[in-house]
C-alpha cells in the first residue's frame, strides 16, 4: 500500500496513476492541479496582481483525446495494408503539437511496424510561428534533443509537401476556437480548401482522421471533393468516409472523429 507521508518524508516522487472509464466502472471527471513549492504564489506590484503559474500543470481532457487518436492511428499503421519504405504521418494543424507529441509516444512505446516499413516519420505544420516555437519546445521536454519530430510554420491549404507523399493524416482544425481563425464563417470558408489540400498530399490509399464538431460541412466537403474529381478528373482524388465515430470532449457530445481514405479516380 502506499503512503503520500511517509513517501514525502523520504523525498521519493509520487505515482499517479489514471484509469480509463468503460461502461463497468464508477468514474467522475477529476481536476488534475499540481503545484511546486513556489508554484500559483500571488506577487504583487505597484499596479498589478497576477498569480505565478510556472510550477504549475493542469490537465485538459484534449490530451486524453488525443491519445485516444494516436492510438487510433497508430492501429492503421501497424495494420500494415500498402505501407512500406518510410512511413510518414503528418498534422497540417499542429499547434502546439499535441496530437502528434501523443502519435510519436504511442509509435515509441506500443506500436510495432509491419515489416516492410523501416521507420516512422512525423510531421508537424502551423501557421503561427509562436505555436510552432511551443511545439518544439513540448517536444525536447517530452523527448530530449534530437527530438524526433519536424516542424514547419505553413498554411494548411498550402503545404510545402509534394503530392502522394504522406501515409496518415491527424488533425484537429480550429473549431469555434482561435479567435478569427476559429470563427464558423472562417472555418466554412477555409475547410475545403484544407480537404483538397490533405487530399494532395496523401499517397493513394493514404488515410486521415478528423476531429470535428461540424459532421454536416464535413460530409459537405468531402461529396463536393469527390463530385469534382468525378467530373474533372482530377488527378489529386478525394477523401472517402469510412468511419464517423462520436466521442465526448469536455461536454462536447457532438464531437466526432471522421477516419477517411483517400481514394483516385
Amino acid at each position: 500500500r502506499w503512503n503520500r507521508a511517509a513517501s514525502m518524508q523520504a523525498g521519493s516522487s509520487e505515482l499517479l496513476l489514471l484509469g480509463s472509464r468503460s461502461g463497468k466502472t464508477r468514474c467522475r471527471s477529476a481536476q488534475l492541479n499540481l503545484r511546486g513549492d513556489e508554484g500559483s504564489k500571488e506577487k504583487k506590484s505597484n499596479k498589478h496582481r497576477y498569480v505565478d503559474r510556472s510550477r504549475e500543470l493542469t490537465s485538459e481532457a484534449n490530451n486524453a483525446v488525443s491519445f485516444c487518436v494516436a492510438y487510433r492511428a497508430a492501429a492503421l499503421l501497424a495494420d500494415g495494408k500498402g505501407y512500406e519504405g518510410l512511413l510518414r504521418a503528418l498534422d497540417p494543424m499542429c499547434g502546439k503539437g499535441t496530437l502528434i507529441l501523443a502519435l510519436r509516444w504511442v509509435y515509441k512505446h506500443r506500436v510495432t511496424l509491419p515489416k516492410e516499413a523501416q521507420a516512422l516519420e512525423i510531421l508537424g505544420a502551423e501557421i503561427k510561428a509562436n505555436k510552432v516555437f511551443w511545439a518544439r519546445h513540448e517536444a525536447v521536454g517530452a523527448f530530449g534533443e534530437p527530438y524526433p519530430i519536424s516542424f514547419v510554420v505553413a498554411r494548411s491549404d498550402s503545404l510545402p509537401l509534394t503530392s502522394n507523399s504522406i501515409d496518415l493524416i491527424i488533425v484537429d482544425p480550429p473549431w469555434g476556437m482561435l479567435g478569427s481563425m476559429g470563427k464558423p464563417d472562417y472555418v466554412k470558408r477555409q475547410f475545403p480548401l484544407w480537404a483538397r489540400e490533405w487530399a494532395r498530399v496523401l499517397r493513394p490509399s493514404g488515410m486521415a482522421l478528423i476531429i470535428t464538431v461540424c459532421k454536416a460541412l464535413v460530409n459537405e466537403v468531402f461529396a463536393d471533393l469527390c463530385k469534382r474529381a468525378l467530373e474533372e478528373q482530377d488527378s489529386s482524388g478525394y477523401l472517402e468516409v469510412k468511419e464517423v465515430v462520436s466521442f465526448d470532449n469536455k461536454g462536447w457530445s457532438q464531437c466526432k472523429l471522421f477516419v477517411v481514405v483517400k481514394s483516385n479516380i
